[in-house]
């Protein structure tokens, strides 16, 4: 996802450029009691207003069968940041 203002008829508009993907695969959406959704990348984009966004996910590839699909992932956050294997170390004066 980019983000981006363009004026537009002397307006300013914060707008999205997105990726598509397909719907989920129903089988493995009903074999999973609707917990995966395994999406296929499609080759379009599009721009949107940043108004119209409901949620951000993480489109995570892995391979089945040996074709790249992607996962969904909701709420990415701070618990990813632990799979990085960054530290910090903080020095007491």
């Amino acid at each position: 996802m980019f983000y981006f203002l363009a004026n537009i008829n002397e307006e300013k508009h914060a707008l999205a450029v997105i990726k598509l993907f397909s719907p989920p695969d129903n089988g493995l959406l009903q074999a999973s009691s609707g917990a995966v959704l395994c999406c296929d990348a499609l080759e379009e984009y599009v721009v949107v207003k940043i108004q119209n966004i409901l949620s951000v996910v993480a489109m995570i590839p892995h391979h089945l069968n040996g074709q790249l699909h992607h996962f969904v992932v909701e709420r990415m956050g701070l618990d990813i940041a632990f799979l990085t294997g960054t530290s910090e170390t903080i020095n007491e004066e």
